[in-house]
Order: C-alpha cells, then sequence, then structure tokens
C-alpha cells in the first residue's frame, strides 16, 4: 500500500524543508522496507495504543501512525529526549522537526510526546497503569539500555502485542534479542531483511572487475535482518530465579 505523499516526499528526497524554509538533511531513520514492514504488523494485530522509543525526524512515527489510522486507533505514545529545539532558540533541532513532521501529515494529534529520557518515562507510564499494543524500540543502543527499555516494555505490554526492535545488526542489539527470545511469554513474530543492492560502480577497466567481483562476494552472504519483532502470547510468569543461557 501507498505511503502517505508527504511522507514519500521526505523519504525520495531525503530532506526536510524547516519553518524558515531551509533544507535540513535526515538521518538515522528507518528504511522503506522497514517501514512497511512495521506497517504490515500493525495492520495484523490492530493495536489499540503503541508506543516509539526514538523518533528523531520521524519517518518511523510517520509509518507507524500512518498504519495506526487505518486499522481505527489513534493513540502513539512517542519518547524522545530531545530537545525539540535548540538551545536557547525557537530553532527546532532533530526531534522536533520529527514532530513538524508528523503535523505535516496530520498525525500529530495522534501523538502523545515525551520529551525525557526512556529511563524516565516508561516507570512513569508504569505507574499510571498505561497498557499498550505494540512497540518499536529505537533509542539508546548499548545493551544495557535497550534492554532496559525492553524491561519496561514487557511490563506495559498486553498479551498478543508485538515489541519490534531496530538496527538488529548491530551486536548490543542482538544480544538483547538473543536474551529476551528465551522468555516462555514470547515468540519471534518476523523480520525485516533488506533487498540484495544492485551492482553500480563508475569504475573502469580492472578496478570495475575488482569491484563487481566484491559485489558479487557480498551477494551470496546471507543477509541478515535490521529489524526483528517478537510477540506476547501471555503473561509474563516467571519465577525470581528464572535463567536461560544465551
Amino acid at each position: 500500500m501507498a505511503t502517505h505523499t508527504y511522507l514519500e516526499q521526505v523519504r525520495r528526497t531525503g530532506v526536510v524543508v524547516t519553518p524558515d524554509g531551509t533544507s535540513r538533511p535526515i538521518d538515522s531513520h528507518v528504511s522503506l522496507e522497514e517501514g512497511l514492514f512495521l506497517q504490515r504488523i500493525i495492520r495484523d494485530t490492530r493495536p489499540a495504543i503503541s508506543l516509539e522509543i526514538g523518533i528523531a525526524f520521524g519517518i518511523s512515527s510517520m509509518f507507524i501512525c500512518e498504519a495506526l489510522r487505518e486499522v481505527g486507533s489513534s493513540t502513539h505514545i512517542a519518547i524522545d529526549p530531545g530537545p525539540v529545539y535548540h538551545h536557547g532558540t525557537e530553532v527546532l533541532d532533530r526531534c522536533g522537526l520529527g514532530l513538524l513532521n508528523l503535523e505535516r501529515c496530520g498525525y500529530r494529534d495522534m501523538v502523545e510526546f515525551h520529551e525525557a529520557p526512556s529511563e524516565l518515562v516508561l516507570p512513569d507510564l508504569l505507574k499510571r497503569g498505561q497498557r499498550i499494543d505494540f512497540a518499536f524500540v529505537d533509542g539508546w543502543h548499548t545493551f544495557d539500555h535497550c534492554l532496559l527499555d525492553f524491561f519496561y516494555v514487557n511490563r506495559l505490554l498486553n498479551p498478543g502485542g508485538v515489541v519490534v526492535f531496530h538496527d538488529t545488526r548491530m551486536p548490543s542489539i542482538r544480544r538483547v534479542i538473543r536474551y529476551v527470545a528465551n522468555y516462555p511469554a514470547y515468540r519471534i513474530y518476523g523480520a525485516a531483511i533488506p533487498p540484495r543492492a544492485t551492482f553500480e560502480s563508475r569504475r573502469r577497466g580492472i578496478e570495475r572487475v575488482i569491484a563487481f567481483g566484491l559485489h558479487l562476494g557480498r551477494s551470496i552472504l546471507p543477509r541478515q535482518a535490521t529489524t526483528m519483532a517478537i510477540q506476547k502470547l501471555g503473561s509474563d510468569d516467571r519465577t525470581w530465579t528464572w535463567y536461560r543461557r544465551f
């Protein structure tokens, strides 16, 4: 299914136009394949309330909100430490441009935004009794921080809900998934694997032959998932001594 025209424009051009007319390059965002993967999960599971850790320029948020609106959901909790504005100014920083993108897509009214680190926001959500059905974890990428994010997401997530981890090629994120995939209440739901790259080179002669050889060698290697989802099948009933090797 086609994405929102504004989202497609930003994704295709790789820039967001700021309120003063400046073109700002975007970085650190999900690919088209990853965004469509998020949307497929949302269309399949139809979450009432979703949560996202790390919005940056809002590309993943726009993919998520587009699918949420299709399935009739209206609440997306977004967490990002910010800042929304450059210090002491009214100039939008990266996170602020993400919120601007959501507004331009018409999704800003769906988003409950928290400008604070996830390790501070998630416990507050748990304390207020918040429940969620979908989570996209794309915050701080150290092993301990990602595992802490999942710890709270697990407490917030309803049975049947799905957690998606981004940047799963990173050793720290892969290690977290190896651990949490052992939880009795979870199963691997799916993964987004990028398509194989096509060969493009401006080199000539022997340099082109070498470049093609390197490309051919890479093309036969197994492709690694960049985004992976796990689903909560029931209550997390592990005992206080539970442990599995990972």
